[in-house]
């Protein structure tokens, strides 16, 4: 008897662990910040695979390139929640060509 619950309790702390790593973790990073001219333009955006939404009222953003200072880098899309009933839509940034270089402008809610 006792084995068997040891056998259960192993089984059920095994089972927790994996479906926790199942379960996606969604963040948001803040684009505002100073502007940044870059001499090159930034690569195509990349094809993402959209994952289901973690629930009710998110809003899918999609992923963009970066300049970190040295090259670009990608930060992939997510989900932001958004206010029950808002009418608001995501504006996505883009990358502008200036006399200076490329600058980045950020998305925002409309």
């Amino acid at each position: 008897m006792q084995r068997q619950l040891c056998a259960l309790l192993a089984s059920a702390t095994l089972l927790g662990s994996v479906l926790s790593g199942c379960v996606p973790i969604y963040y948001v990073e803040d684009e505002s910040g100073p502007e940044v001219y870059v001499p090159d333009p930034p690569p195509q955006p990349r094809l993402e695979v959209r994952p289901a939404p973690p629930g009710r009222y998110y809003v899918w953003i999609p992923g963009r390139w970066h300049w970190d200072g040295g090259r670009y880098g990608w930060r992939p899309g997510t989900y932001r929640r958004i206010r029950h009933k808002t009418h608001r839509y995501w504006v996505p940034g883009v990358w502008r060509s200036t006399p200076r270089g490329y600058v980045y402008g950020p998305g925002h809610w409309r």
